[in-house]
């Protein structure tokens, strides 16, 4: 499963976009297995080209995979809004693509 969440930055920049993945199938050694990671952005690495964040983003942009079907940009991703007093906003995926692997 993949949870995407826009963050408030709580300094005034800009907002954060927080990717994680949760895995259904784990093995469980010992029962203290997280199974959900936060993908973390690069920021200032020159191989942003090879980056699992950015190509990931471009594999739900292009595949429309956002329940708001004209988030379809990183460009309309920014002129999204928190309302006040909430510090995040879940993005949801298209429930038609729920049966579909990703990696």
């Amino acid at each position: 499963y993949i949870l995407v969440t826009l963050l408030r930055d709580l300094k005034g920049g800009p907002y954060r976009v927080l990717l994680e993945f949760t895995f259904k199938f784990i093995k469980e050694i010992l029962t203290l297995v997280k199974n959900t990671f936060p993908l973390p952005k690069i920021i200032f690495n020159k191989s942003l080209i090879f980056s699992l964040y950015i190509f990931l983003f471009r594999i739900l942009f292009r595949n429309r995979a956002f329940a708001l079907y004209n988030l379809i940009s990183k460009k309309k991703l920014s002129r999204l809004y928190i309302l006040l007093g909430r510090n995040k906003l879940l993005l949801l995926l298209n429930r038609k693509l729920d049966k579909i692997l990703v990696l």
